[in-house]
């Protein structure tokens, strides 16, 4: 198994009265900065986040993707009702501040 230096992000929530207000998708992207900028010095390359699965589609827009589907994610998502995904942070270094 390869092993890729990465970064996970905890739970997200917001408050009810600001939702739908662009705020997560705001955090996502401040975070999706920092992990850029740190990159250069920690060598990380993903962005990782166990995600519940009404919030399946939100981080989908926001560029992530699915781990591959194996026996442990498998027992992840009927465990917990999550599934591990990913954003390669790679695909931004033409964002990369010098």
């Amino acid at each position: 198994m390869e092993v890729i230096p990465a970064i996970s992000i905890g739970r997200l929530a917001v408050e009810i009265e600001w939702q739908c207000k662009g705020i997560r998708r705001m955090i996502i992207q401040r975070i999706v900065m920092y992990a850029l900028d740190s990159s250069r010095f920690s060598g990380t390359r993903l962005l990782i986040v166990q995600a519940k699965q009404d919030a399946f589609d939100f981080y989908k827009k926001l560029g992530f993707e699915f781990a591959e589907d194996t026996k442990r994610e498998k027992q992840r998502f009927k465990a917990r009702g999550t599934r591990t995904m990913f954003f390669d942070i790679k695909a931004l270094d033409y964002l990369r501040t010098r």
